[in-house]
C-alpha cells in the first residue's frame, strides 16, 4: 500500500533518506523541520511496516519549464526492493503526469544498481556527479584574510562574480542558467536578490586588504558556494578561504565539516584532498525532458 505519510513515519522516513544518501547534521535538522511542516512524500507499507518512499518537489523554471525532482528510497535489506522502487515510480509516474511536469531530475549514490536500472529504463539520462567530502581534522593553518557578512549592498557585485566563476562548470554539465546572473530578467533577479537577503547571515565575503577576493556560505558544519572571484583567481585564495571556514566550523563546536562537488572539478577536488577532506558519497544525477 502507497499512503501519505504520518508523524510517526518520520524516524523511518529519515532512515530512508539516508540510505538514498548519507546525512550530515545541518541537513539531518533541515529535513527533520521539513517533515514536521509537511512535505509531498509517500511511503511504501506493507503488513505494518514502512519497505521505501518517493518525493516530488516541483516549480517552475525558465530554461525547463514545469520541473520536478524526484528521490525514491526503499530499504537495502529488502528481498523485494526492486518491485517496491517500481511500484513507487509507478505511483510517482502518476503524479508528474496529472502536474504535467516537462523536466524531471533524480539522483542515486554510484553504487545503488537497483535505482540505476529504474531509471534507465525510464528513459533517464545520466547528467553529472557529485562528491560528498568531510573533513575530521584539526584546525587548519590560519589565513590573512578578513571577512564579513554580505549585506544588500553586495547583491549586484556578488552575482555578477558568482555568475562568472561558476559559468563555464554550468556550461559543461548544462545546468541552466549557465550564467545565473547575467542577461537576467527583473523576476529573476528579484527572486535572487531575496534568496540572498534569506541567506545573507550565512554568507561571507573575504578580503585580502581592500580587495574583495571570494565568497563562501557556512550552514552548520556544511561549506557551500565557495567561489573567487575570477580577477583574484590562481593566487591561493580558495585554499585560504577553505581553511578560514573549516576553521569557523570547528570554532561552533562540529567535529566534522562537509561539503559537496561537482566531479567535473577536478583542481577543486584536489586542494580538497590536500588539506584532510575525504570523499563520503558519490552520487549520480540524472534528468529526463519529457515532451508535451
Amino acid at each position: 500500500m502507497i499512503r501519505k505519510y504520518t508523524m510517526e513515519d518520520i524516524p523511518q522516513i529519515i532512515d530512508l533518506f539516508g540510505d538514498h544518501h548519507p546525512l550530515m547534521a545541518g541537513e539531518l535538522s533541515e529535513l527533520e523541520n521539513a517533515l514536521e511542516k509537511g512535505i509531498n512524500i509517500k511511503v511504501s507499507e506493507l503488513d505494518g511496516e514502512l519497505e521505501g518512499m518517493y518525493n516530488l518537489h516541483m516549480w517552475n523554471s525558465p530554461e525547463w519549464g514545469k520541473s520536478g525532482e524526484i528521490l525514491i528510497s526503499a530499504f537495502g535489506a529488502l528481498e523485494n526492493r526492486t518491485e517496491v522502487l517500481k511500484e513507487l515510480w509507478n505511483r510517482a509516474e502518476s503524479e508528474i503526469e496529472t502536474n504535467l511536469l516537462e523536466f524531471l531530475m533524480a539522483s542515486h549514490k554510484r553504487e545503488d544498481h537497483d535505482l540505476e536500472l529504474l531509471y534507465s529504463r525510464n528513459q533517464f539520462k545520466e547528467w553529472f556527479s557529485v562528491l560528498g567530502m568531510v573533513y575530521s581534522g584539526g584546525r587548519l593553518p590560519e589565513s590573512n584574510l578578513e571577512s564579513r557578512l554580505y549585506t544588500g549592498e553586495d547583491f549586484e557585485a556578488y552575482h555578477m562574480a558568482m555568475g562568472d566563476a561558476f559559468e563555464t562548470m554550468r556550461r559543461e554539465i548544462d545546468v541552466k542558467p549557465h550564467n545565473i546572473f547575467e542577461n537576467g530578467d527583473h523576476e529573476r533577479m528579484e527572486v535572487l536578490e531575496k534568496q540572498m537577503e534569506d541567506m545573507a547571515e550565512n554568507t561571507y565575503l573575504f578580503f585580502h586588504g581592500d580587495a574583495w577576493v571570494g565568497s563562501a556560505m557556512i550552514l552548520g558544519n556544511e561549506i557551500d558556494e565557495l567561489f573567487v572571484v575570477p580577477s583574484e583567481k590562481g593566487r591561493g585564495y580558495g585554499r585560504r578561504i577553505l581553511q578560514d571556514c573549516v576553521n569557523q566550523i570547528i570554532e561552533r563546536g562540529y567535529g566534522d565539516a562537509f561539503l559537496k562537488v561537482v566531479d567535473w572539478n577536478k583542481q577543486a577536488i584536489g586542494m580538497y584532498k590536500q588539506l584532510g577532506f575525504m570523499e563520503y558519497v558519490n552520487m549520480k544525477y540524472l534528468r529526463k525532458i519529457i515532451s508535451r
